[in-house]
């Protein structure tokens, strides 16, 4: 097995109430729009944290401690720079946006790294594989949108999650995700096969 995973990925670890969450969570929020239609922002909230603890270049997009109440506030303060429509955070554009926003207020200067699925024009898995081990080897955690999750019971349609790793096993290729505070494995090929609608990843890196 060839796997590859985020040097320090344990930090975004949270311990609360008794149980531990595997990133924020969409379902701290109360508010059952939010608690639906959060995975988006909460993503970038997990993304955000493991760069800032990560890379000095971007230790300004969180400053406070690893824990429950601090980073829930941060999550809650990312909601209003990536915020979901009535659809939910339903394009790559929209996370984009909202991240270059944050970052302008934080005073960083960011490149972005990106790759959009066109169901109509799929790159191959080796393509996809090669784009995402390039980041996780450079410790840069993957944001994924999927809206068509098809025969892939581990990942919800319409949602962001996380990616943390990404491996190959026999003639498989898997990525690792945090998702709704839980560690998933997915089975990316079959993804990649099934999925009908468009889809995309995206992750930031300094200028």
């Amino acid at each position: 097995m060839d796997k590859h995973m985020l040097k320090d990925i344990q930090l975004l670890n949270v311990d609360y109430n008794g149980k531990r969450y595997y990133g924020a969570t969409q379902l701290w929020f109360k508010h059952p729009f939010k608690r639906l239609a959060a995975c988006g922002p909460t993503t970038a909230t997990n993304l955000f944290v493991y760069l800032s603890q990560r890379d000095p270049y971007f230790k300004d997009l969180y400053t406070q401690p690893l824990d429950y109440t601090h980073i829930f506030a941060f999550q809650k303060k990312i909601w209003h720079y990536i915020t979901p429509t009535m659809m939910g955070l339903h394009s790559v554009d929209l996370f984009e946006k909202g991240a270059f926003s944050y970052f302008k207020k934080c005073h960083i200067q960011a490149s972005v790294e990106r790759m959009d699925i066109n169901p109509k024009n799929k790159p191959d898995l080796e393509e996809l594989y090669d784009f995402i081990l390039k980041q996780i080897i450079h410790d840069r955690p993957v944001a994924f949108l999927n809206l068509c999750a098809q025969h892939v019971v581990e990942l919800s349609d319409w949602h962001w999650v996380l990616i943390v790793g990404i491996s190959k096993e026999d003639s498989k290729t898997y990525i690792y995700t945090y998702d709704e505070g839980f560690y998933r494995k997915i089975d990316l090929g079959l993804w990649l096969h099934h999925t009908s609608k468009q889809a995309g990843f995206i992750t930031f890196k300094h200028e």
